[in-house]
């Protein structure tokens, strides 16, 4: 297994002034990259960087192997009590806009139309409680019956599922993590669906945040009953991805999780690129993991830039000079 280097300009002087992160995600048969820029959540006391604010996108052709003209892209929210994930569904690219603060709510769904983010559905303001803390979110892999799910985690981890049909969307709570399965208080970080199982894959508060490489909690979707599940094996034959764990996830046609892409952590507080594939069997079963025989291109800076097709099976990693 091996990648397909296309040499192109690099994108970031095709934009003009770009900003130092972006998120990658693959829609009507291309590849496009938005911008993500720091916003201050003073109110807060906390910040991030995300794309709702406005800023710029830009598409990669699989056909031309080229970049097209960027586009400048409006914002769709100024609010400081706001998150967002950035997702393929049947083809085409969405951009859920949540609450970051308190107990998990959704503000609105929005589409991609190549040029701007068209407002897809409503579910209204959150005023889940006090917003006294900040919401760990994850978005699964993978679908349930067509739906995606999301985990939220306030005091308690909760399981949504968003159904998109048509020309409309709905939010609803699936089940709420009793507190004696998740004894770690563990924040979601990412997650997958296999079947009517999905698997939350969990981050740890302690001397900073650690990934948990071979602790999950897996959910049955249909009899509404979760329950902690591990992988076995030793330290060197599980990730060594550190902090939120890998910067990339996808499920493969075959039922895999893949691992794609991370940071070890070095010493107390320093970091380095990892550049290991991982993959995760047994969803439904016996959980194993197993390195694959890539490794991803070096990120360039902090800006790991890759998104993975599941419609053919296809990852993309873009550097400063190909794709």
């Amino acid at each position: 297994m091996s990648f397909e280097r296309t040499p192109v300009e690099n994108f970031k002087t095709l934009v003009g002034e770009a900003t130092d992160y972006h998120q990658a995600a693959v829609g009507n048969g291309k590849l496009w990259i938005f911008s993500r820029k720091f916003a201050e959540q003073t109110a807060f006391n906390w910040g991030h960087r995300v794309h709702f604010t406005g800023g710029y996108a830009i598409a990669y052709d699989p056909q031309t192997k080229k970049f097209e003209a960027p586009v400048k892209v409006p914002a769709i929210s100024s609010e400081e009590d706001a998150e967002e994930f950035i997702f393929t569904h049947d083809g085409h690219i969405y951009l859920l806009l949540t609450n970051a603060f308190g107990e998990p709510a959704f503000r609105s769904l929005h589409k991609w139309n190549e040029k701007s983010w068209e407002k897809f559905a409503e579910f209204g303001s959150p005023s889940a409680g006090e917003a006294r803390s900040h919401i760990y979110w994850a978005l699964a892999d993978g679908n349930h019956k067509g739906d995606k799910i999301i985990t939220g985690r306030g005091d308690f981890i909760k399981v949504y599922r968003l159904k998109i049909d048509g020309s409309s969307a709905s939010i609803d709570l699936e089940h709420t993590v009793p507190q004696e399965v998740n004894v770690l208080y563990a924040c979601p970080v990412g997650g997958v669906v296999s079947g009517d199982s999905l698997l939350i894959s969990l981050g740890v508060h302690g001397c900073g945040f650690r990934w948990e490489n071979n602790r999950f909690i897996k959910v049955d979707l249909s009899k509404k009953e979760a329950d902690e599940v591990q992988v076995e094996g030793e330290y060197d034959s599980l990730p060594s991805f550190g902090f939120s764990g890998p910067f990339l996830k996808a499920l493969t046609k075959d039922g895999q999780w893949v691992a794609i892409g991370g940071s070890t952590q070095v010493g107390m507080t320093g970091s380095k690129f990892n550049d290991q594939v991982w993959k995760l069997s047994g969803l439904q079963d016996k959980l194993e993991w197993t390195k694959c025989d890539m490794c991803v291109p070096e990120k360039e800076g902090d800006d790991f830039v890759a998104a993975f097709d599941e419609s053919n099976g296809r990852l993309y990693v873009v550097t400063n000079d190909a794709v």
